[in-house]
């Protein structure tokens, strides 16, 4: 079967998979940010 675009599931999938790339791009450096910023004082 074919996902139809103009569905309502494809928007909700598609935003839910740029949601999901977006946080793994940007949780690293902010998890990270506190700990580099108390080893470093």
């Amino acid at each position: 079967g074919t996902l139809r675009t103009e569905k309502p599931l494809f928007t909700g999938l598609l935003v839910g998979a740029i949601l999901i790339i977006t946080g793994l791009t940007y949780f690293p450096a902010l998890a990270l940010g506190p700990l580099a910023e108390g080893l470093a004082s």
